[in-house]
């Protein structure tokens, strides 16, 4: 009866012990929220208060236990005390940390974080704005794939295959050797006209990333070994070809955009001219059309020119047979080359009065304007004569490819 009473007393403790830990846990859930809810100042009281759960007595008797055992059962209210607090301790500091107190070091390298981001900022905006724009036309990344991947077919081809001229055509000296100074490349860009002369550089980005796509999944393919030559050859030729069309699709997309790039500086131009019109003589105005006119058609009879001589002089290496005609034709054609130089040196000249005519007439930031259009309208022109020379070139030798290699099959 003594160890009923013992085991029951044990019992109570235990009860006891887990009603005070709940109490405290809920004191302490109290306050982490706020203080909400009363706060239970006494564990006794509620311990009082509380009814006590006494378990009904055993049928019969436990069996007696062992020294050990009894020993461990004694234990059992300290040890329970131990793991409850270390539970609520836990979960006290978890809560704790969710939104912890940044330090004043850590606020000091957050501020200093923002700062050298907006420093960055800064520089990039102000590189941005100060950079040139007025560069020559730079070849996309896929037009040099291209080369690269025609390069590496005609090395696998036999000597004398009529696919191999095909894709090594002559080449032609570039216009620069017969004229330059066509525009002023130093032109800074004009702010106001960001969407002109940014794009003249940065329209190529988002053809350069689908293209660079492109291009890695055709260089994996191409990596793939094959057993036979004649699979290989096919299989690169086939790339070759599918390459050469998303080369076309990309050199006309960037010829779109040269189209409205012209369409936004000569609406540039157009707002100069309508503002010179309010402050000069109808005449004069006259003139500042004149010119405008005057600078894109020199600009284009110059590089009409120079494609021509390039071409007459690449045909003289290789057609020995018509050599005195080429030559007579190239001797022509370098005289008409000098004498429209000599009237792009005229409409130079004319050019500076214009920019006196609005330098009286008109701020300083439209001045700017001004040199920036003519310049552009020249280099637009220049571009887009160079995408139409390579648009042309790469669709004949697509036609070309096509019906070799229809041949070959049959």
């Amino acid at each position: 009866m003594n160890r009923q009473e013992s085991l029951r007393e044990n019992i109570e403790k235990i009860t006891q012990l887990q009603s005070v830990l709940m109490s405290a846990h809920l004191c302490d859930t109290s306050l982490l929220s706020g203080y909400t809810t009363p706060l239970i100042t006494s564990p006794t009281a509620s311990f009082a208060n509380e009814p006590l759960m006494t378990p009904p007595l055993p049928p019969s008797p436990p069996p007696p236990l062992e020294p050990e055992e009894e020993q461990e059962e004694n234990d059992m209210p300290d040890k329970q005390p131990e793991i409850e607090e270390l539970q609520l301790m836990q979960r006290s500091e978890l809560v704790l940390m969710v939104n912890p107190k940044p330090s004043t070091m850590d606020m000091a390298c957050q501020t200093d974080e923002l700062e050298d981001r907006d420093t960055d900022l800064e520089a990039a905006r102000e590189e941005h704005q100060t950079r040139t724009t007025l560069q020559p036309r730079q070849r996309q990344p896929i037009e040099l794939d291209y080369e690269q991947m025609s390069r590496e077919l005609v090395k696998l081809l036999p000597p004398g295959d009529k696919i191999a001229d095909i894709l090594t055509p002559k080449i032609c000296k570039p216009t620069s050797q017969y004229v330059s100074n066509l525009y002023n490349p130093d032109v800074p860009l004009r702010l106001a006209k960001r969407d002109v002369g940014t794009s003249t550089l940065m329209r190529m980005k988002s053809i350069t990333s689908s293209a660079e796509i492109r291009v890695v999944s055709v260089e994996l393919q191409l990596a793939e070994p094959s057993e036979e030559p004649t699979n290989l050859i096919k299989q690169k030729m086939d790339e070759l070809i599918k390459h050469l069309n998303q080369k076309i699709v990309s050199l006309k997309r960037e010829q779109q955009t040269i189209s409205e790039e012209c369409s936004a500086n000569d609406r540039l131009g157009q707002d100069l001219f309508a503002k010179l019109a309010e402050k000069v003589r109808p005449s004069e105005a006259s003139k500042f059309r004149t010119h405008v006119d005057a600078v894109g058609n020199i600009t284009s009879l110059l590089l009409s020119l120079s494609e021509r001589l390039a071409q007459t002089e690449s045909s003289l290496e290789t057609r020995q047979q018509e050599k005195g005609a080429l030559e007579s034709k190239r001797d022509l054609l370098y005289e008409q080359l000098e004498e429209a130089q000599r009237l792009k040196s005229d409409i130079e000249r004319r050019g500076v009065s214009i920019a006196g005519l609005l330098g009286k007439n008109l701020s300083a930031d439209m001045c700017a304007d001004y040199d920036y259009f003519i310049n552009m309208k020249a280099k637009l022109i220049a571009d887009a004569r160079d995408l139409a020379v390579r648009i042309k070139g790469s669709e004949e030798q697509l036609s070309s490819l096509s019906d070799a290699l229809v041949q070959s099959d049959c």
